[in-house]
This record gives structure tokens, C-alpha cells and sequence, in this order.
């Protein structure tokens, strides 16, 4: 079919657990939501604070909200749930952006970018995987989705998976 997805997004789409259902998807859902636990959320508050205040103090007058705000914001969240510095907000946040692209209704024309932003964000998160399980940091989601997943019936491209769909909800 000409409109079917293919690549990395298309995989990544059908085998996560956006897609799951059944004992699968619950044992996903429970790593996650030990790796997201509102403890560990709201640690990251003075961080999420000092961003918006670093934000509002930086913008103009007129400004342009969302993005001046709004996507910075969203950009620094993610490196704080992932303990990564601030310098690398941009880029995550703009390939999250570009996953989005596969929602639209002519998502078969923008392909290519939302699939190379898959594979960015992908080796991404097998990069901070290998950095936890070898030296786990509580301070970060991936850490604490390794540990979680620990004795877990899952996979290591549905940790993957799992790291990608924080980064594109975020």
C-alpha cells in the first residue's frame, strides 16, 4: 500500500507499547510508571522551576510565547527527566517534534524525517541505557526504567522503545 508507513517509525509505532495490549503492555506500564513514580517527578521540580524562570527572564517584550517558552521548556523537561545537560535540549526536543510529522495526513510525504529523527532518538536511548546499566544514576528515567525492567519480560529494543515514547510525549 502506497499510504503505509515503513522504517524505523512504522516499527517503532506497531511494536511499542502504544500499540500493546494484554500482559505485555501492563508489564510495560509498570516499569514505567516505577520509572516515572511522582517521587522522582517532583525532584525534578526545582529544575523544571529554574528553566522557567531562566525562560521568562530571557524573553521579549512583545514575545512570541510558544517559541520563546513553550519549546524551550519542553526541550530542557526532557534533558532533566533524562539527566542530560541543557546544551542537547534543541535537538531532542526538534527530532520529537519531527516524529510528530507521522500524525498528519500526509505523513507518507515527511518519511524520511520522521524516520531519521526515530533513528537519532533510538540511539539515543541505547546510548544512556548501556550509561545505566553499567553505572545506574537514580537521577535519571533511563536508570530507573533499567532497574525496573530488571527480571522483566522485556526486550531491549522495548527499553528502547520505552526511553523514545518519554522523549516524544515530552
Amino acid at each position: 500500500d502506497k499510504m503505509r508507513l515503513t522504517g524505523s517509525f512504522a516499527r517503532f509505532w506497531c511494536d511499542s507499547i502504544i500499540s500493546m495490549e494484554g500482559p505485555a503492555h501492563k508489564e510495560q506500564r509498570r516499569i514505567a510508571m516505577y520509572a516515572l513514580h511522582p517521587d522522582f517527578i517532583a525532584s525534578l521540580v526545582p529544575s523544571f522551576r529554574r528553566t522557567a524562570i531562566d525562560l521568562l527572564n530571557s524573553m521579549s517584550d512583545p514575545c512570541e510565547f510558544i517559541s520563546e517558552f513553550s519549546e524551550p521548556f519542553a526541550g530542557r523537561a526532557i534533558t532533566s527527566l533524562l539527566n542530560l545537560p541543557h546544551e542537547e535540549a534543541e535537538w531532542i526536543a526538534h527530532d520529537a517534534s519531527r516524529l510528530g510529522l507521522a500524525m498528519g495526513v500526509d505523513a507518507k510525504s515527511h518519511e524520511p524525517i520522521f524516520n531519521a529523527a526515530c533513528d537519532r532518538l533510538s540511539d539515543l536511548a541505547r546510548d544512556l541505557i548501556a550509561k545505566a546499566q553499567k553505572d545506574p544514576d537514580e537521577n535519571s528515567m533511563v536508570a530507573r526504567l533499567c532497574k525496573a525492567a530488571k527480571g522483566a519480560q522485556i526486550s531491549q529494543q522495548q527499553l528502547v522503545d520505552l526511553v523514545v515514547i518519554a522523549i516524544f510525549g515530552g
